[in-house]
């Protein structure tokens, strides 16, 4: 039986870290199909904070994911982001990261029955047609999927943006 995999990733709109805000993307996939998926914008204000880190969209992301996964689930979890990756299992190193994001990330390590899997992020089409990097590295083009959710959001975030500031 195949097991269903969890793929996240976030940015920043603009430079890193964001005045602006950021981006995030989960999609749950089982054999090759789409289970359900999320995306959307962070503001600082919204994250309670002064400027949007891309480890803070990162680990937005994936626990926007295993949040919405039941009780129990047994996937695979893959992200690009060692921070992350190092953050979701072993609970550690949250410099910067508001108090109730990491509540949230004690809470969805509670009983963990996922594995999480480190990617490389911004594979080659070569690297995603042998689905690894010539150093051996894993890539998904489902995580490369979360990444363009993240970069249309951010495009329309500037396109809204320079309409605004053509009007005036």
């Amino acid at each position: 039986m195949s097991k269903e995999e969890l793929y996240a990733d976030g940015g920043c709109l603009g430079k890193n870290p964001s005045l602006k805000g950021g981006t995030f993307a989960w999609v749950l996939v089982h054999r090759d199909r789409i289970v359900k998926s999320d995306f959307g914008m962070l503001t600082p204000e919204d994250a309670g904070v002064e400027k949007i880190t891309n480890n803070l969209t990162e680990l937005l992301a994936v626990l926007r994911g295993l949040e919405a996964m039941e009780n129990n689930w047994k996937g695979l979890l893959y992200t690009d982001s060692l921070i992350t990756l190092r953050r979701i299992t072993s609970g550690k190193k949250f410099k910067n990261i508001p108090d109730y994001l990491v509540a949230r990330t004690m809470k969805v390590r509670e009983g963990r029955k996922w594995k999480a899997i480190l990617l490389k992020g911004h594979p080659s089409r070569q690297d995603l047609r042998a689905g690894r990097t010539k150093k051996g590295r894993l890539v998904s083009k489902w995580n490369v999927w979360c990444d363009k959710k993240c970069q249309e959001l951010a495009r329309e975030y500037n396109n809204v943006c320079d309409q605004s500031d053509s009007r005036r």
